[in-house]
């Protein structure tokens, strides 16, 4: 659009809508935050309302002042698809009253979800407008110009600091009494790093709001690094330096066509349908678990997202994570097929789900690591500890990030303290929810050590690099947790390994932590999600490197 006034009318718009979404923003958050009573409920509500109908208003205004709507219409497909939701929900919602659904219900003395539920959708609407497509998010992100390194550090700080307002809120808290700025810290940390590091019982402490803040926090810290960087930076309308789009596309799958946006559609629709199916199995496993069939459904459904993520998250008592189902085979599986495609990443899930197309050496590597590494660890455990076929397959599977127990860990010995620690160290595979330094990393390395000439020796070299200084951070962090906590053995080796791999099991260890230490351990977490170069690159004042596709050997190496 090429007329200044048109230009100068959608500015007043768009700075219009943004402090209505604002507002709405600020009574949900009024609301769930700090636990009203019921009459300030009902009005916080109507702010809301009001917010969101200023909102949808001036949307539906800016077909009037552009000269081509339908032009518009096209380049804002999502805006107005979700602003049609919103009036149907609106309308819905005004008519719920006599709703079929609510009258049948009624009739059998049940309480009607409905009208949560469109409440919920009305709220949720408002939160994803505030995030990505608030004007002050555009204005920000068009003025910054971070090197790639520092949108994303500070993209992932930026949602723990997010995280941990919202946790520490009195609300987030199921006795109504906030948590403290340093637990909701490091809740949010290991929530957004997809860790499962817990210093409160997430069952018992939290509330469905904070369960809810929880859930949200590990999907946008599950969908992955380059993932979540390039979707907050389309949203928010940022400017690509030359390249760097397909070099954002290629990252996230090697086979790209430069599409990001339709790699980005591939990667957010995968994942959804994978946690949907994940959730329906878990629904159908854990019918005498949960009678109730909507507690089941949000347990199913948080699970399955923990899963699929590799967070290790749980929402059973006394932080117990899955001991009960130690010999149930039908959640291992589920919850462990979820684990292994979470944790191959999404390259190689869409190489494996296409047809036609010969796989690569990539996703070749991936596939046959990820099944030695199981099939060892789960030989290793049975021999050390004693584990039967089934606990011992399923906490090898775990083990690589997932964070998920089916037995108490807090008496292992020292052999299967030391195959935890590597397997934990290890990781992943690169572009997946995993942690570590990764599969393809420690193959290329290993090649390189044995003579192979698989790849060049700059890959090679550079495989070693990143074992290097990622075996460095384990060191120092275990150095200087030991420092803050004046001792050191093998459960605080322990707790700093699964802290940097993003694993989140425990040896009964992190209840333990002083306050110092659970700083470090944030920090652990924080190094290990985003890597020990990403944040090095951030920090220090190198020059970017040209932007410009990697080639297929080094790939591979991408995390």
């Amino acid at each position: 659009m090429s007329d200044p006034a048109a230009l100068r009318r959608l500015r007043r718009l768009d700075a219009g809508m943004g402090i209505a979404a604002a507002v709405a923003l600020a009574a949900v958050i009024g609301e769930y935050g700090f636990l009203p009573s019921p009459a300030a409920v009902d009005r916080l509500r109507a702010l809301a309302l009001a917010g969101v109908a200023t909102f949808a208003i001036l949307q539906a205004s800016k077909l009037l002042v552009v000269g081509r709507p339908l032009a518009y219409l096209r380049t804002h497909r999502l805006d107005f698809a979700l602003l049609f939701v919103l009036v149907v929900q609106g309308l819905a919602f005004a008519a719920l009253s006599e709703a079929p659904e609510a009258l049948w219900l009624a009739r059998h003395g049940r309480p009607s979800p409905l009208l949560p539920f469109y409440v919920a959708v009305l709220q949720g609407y408002v939160v994803a407008v505030i995030l990505a497509r608030s004007p002050l998010m555009h204005l920000a992100l068009a003025r910054i110009r971070l090197r790639p390194a520092q949108l994303l550090v500070a993209s992932f700080a930026i949602v723990v600091a997010l995280g941990t307002f919202l946790l520490a809120l009195p609300g987030a808290s199921r006795d109504g009494v906030s948590i403290g700025v340093l637990d909701a810290l490091f809740t949010a940390t290991s929530a957004v790093c997809v860790t499962g590091l817990v210093v409160r019982d997430t069952a018992a402490q939290f509330s469905t709001f904070g369960i809810a803040v929880i859930a949200t926090l590990i999907q946008v810290g599950g969908l992955g690094i380059l993932t979540f960087t390039a979707t907050f930076a389309l949203a928010g309308g940022r400017t690509f330096a030359p390249g760097e789009r397909e070099r954002l596309a290629r990252a996230l799958d090697p086979e790209a066509d430069g599409n990001l946006r339709g790699v980005l559609r591939r990667v957010l629709a995968g994942t959804l349908v994978t946690e949907a199916v994940g959730a329906a199995v878990l629904y159908a496993v854990w019918r005498d678990v949960f009678p109730d069939p909507f507690v089941r459904f949000g347990q199913a459904v948080f699970h399955a997202i923990s899963a699929f993520c590799n967070a290790g998250f749980a929402l059973f008592p006394d932080n117990a994570s899955l001991t009960r189902f130690v010999a149930d085979p039908f959640t291992c599986l589920a919850i462990g097929t979820l684990i292994v495609l979470g944790g191959l990443g999404f390259p190689v899930l869409a190489e494996l789900a296409a047809r036609g197309r010969p796989v690569t050496r990539h996703a070749r590597w991936v596939v046959v690591a990820t099944i030695a590494l199981i099939g060892a660890g789960a030989f290793l455990l049975a021999i050390f500890e004693g584990y039967g076929p089934l606990a011992a397959l399923f906490q090898s599977i775990t083990l690589r990030t997932a964070g998920f127990n089916t037995v108490p860990l807090g008496a292992l010995g020292l052999p299967a303290v030391a195959l935890c620690v590597a397997w934990m160290l290890v990781g992943g595979s690169p572009a997946g929810t995993a942690g570590g330094f990764k599969t393809t990393t420690g193959i290329a390395a290993f090649a390189a050590l044995a003579g192979r000439p698989t790849l060049d020796r700059p890959t090679a070299r550079r495989a070693a690099r990143l074992i290097a200084v990622f075996l460095a951070a384990f060191v120092s962090f275990v150095v200087v947790v030991a420092l803050a906590q004046g001792e050191v053995h093998r459960r605080l080796i322990f707790e700093v390994a699964s802290a940097l791999g993003t694993v989140g099991l425990t040896m009964d260890y992190t209840d333990d932590l002083g306050t110092g230490a659970r700083l470090l351990i944030c920090l652990a977490m924080f190094v290990g999600r985003v890597g020990p170069f990403a944040l090095a690159a951030a920090i220090l004042p190198w020059r970017e490197e040209p932007v410009e596709a990697p080639p297929a050997e080094e790939r591979v190496l991408l995390g």
